[in-house]
């Protein structure tokens, strides 16, 4: 097995792993994570539940690391560049979600869609010289 096969390998592992690990985590009580967001649930009480944070944590994270795996596997640049906006946007919705529960997530798509353009645009102008 080459290098290249062992990373991919190792990080579907760990997307196994992350996709079960809250689980373990059911009962732990409350947390209050997040930095500039108190969080309430429906019955009136403060924090999240840590399983449930792990489990939307580990999700966010998944869908990083398919990302990352897409761009790291694809061979045409043009795919690449379009993959990227993806990956930067994915990072910040993990921030987002730290920092604020997300609650910037009306800003997401049209940031993901100006990504998507400023991709395209240096791919097609490096292609013309």
């Amino acid at each position: 097995m080459n290098k290249k096969q062992t990373y991919i390998l190792l990080a579907l592992s760990s997307l196994v792993i992350l996709s079960g690990l809250y689980k373990y985590f059911e009962g732990m009580g409350r947390i209050s994570p997040f930095v500039d967001y108190e969080y309430y649930n429906s019955c009136g009480e403060k924090g999240i539940s840590v399983s449930i944070f792990i489990y939307e944590i580990s999700y966010m994270f998944e869908i990083l690391i398919v990302l990352i795996l897409l761009r790291y596997l694809s061979v045409v640049k043009t795919t690449k560049n379009i993959i990227s906006p993806f990956i930067t946007i994915a990072v910040i919705d993990i921030l987002d979600y730290l920092w604020f529960y997300k609650q910037l997530s009306y800003y997401k798509l049209p940031l993901l869609i100006v990504l998507i353009f400023l991709f395209t645009y240096k791919w097609k102008k490096s292609n013309k010289k």
